[in-house]
């Protein structure tokens, strides 16, 4: 298998580059499901840290999948 980084460092450029944006859903969409299979649905596993942090994906080069 072969991969390749993504870096997402910059929330707030993140409306120039339109598929690092989708990639920040997908991380989210992640995340929030991880977090809602073992723990309560009402509550949302975002914090501030998601906007500002770094963001390192490792992505599949066949699927493009995280």
């Amino acid at each position: 298998m072969e991969y390749r980084i993504e870096v997402i460092d910059d929330f707030f450029g993140l409306s120039d580059k339109s598929s690092l944006g989708e990639r920040f859903l997908q991380l989210m969409a992640m995340k929030k499901n991880g977090y809602t299979s073992k723990h309560n649905k009402r509550y949302l596993p975002f914090t501030h840290d998601d906007f500002v942090g770094t963001h390192i994906m490792l992505i599949d080069d066949k699927s493009d999948e995280i």
